[in-house]
């Protein structure tokens, strides 16, 4: 079951997919395609799982939200960070995050620029 993105984007969270994979199963095999802040093309297959189906459907939800929220953190902060390339400006990640989220969203920031 391949894990795809469909526009250009940064990814971020590939760790927290392994993570995923071991807190709710042990028995699904992840292939990792790119790691965290690596500029991806689309239809770039990120990560592939193998395994039983019960397995994968347990996680799947739960690793995807993941990709996606802080794929997209440092998708917009790449595109933030390009257009500040040539500037004296900085780029700071001063914003509230979700609760629980601050780490893992600060990290996402630093994937993407």
């Amino acid at each position: 079951m391949p894990s795809a993105i469909f526009a250009d984007s940064s990814v971020s969270s590939t760790a927290t997919m392994d993570t995923v994979n071991t807190a709710f199963t042990r028995s699904t095999l992840i292939a990792g395609n790119a790691n965290d802040g690596d500029l991806c093309e689309p239809t770039t297959v990120v990560a592939e799982y193998r395994g039983q189906a019960t397995a994968l459907l347990t996680a799947e939800r739960t690793a995807l939200n993941f990709l996606q929220r802080l794929s997209g953190i440092a998708t917009i902060t790449a595109q933030y960070a390009d257009k500040l390339q040539g500037t004296t400006a900085k780029l700071l990640d001063t914003r509230k995050t979700m609760p629980g989220w601050r780490v893992l969203d600060k990290y996402a920031v630093s994937c993407g620029g």
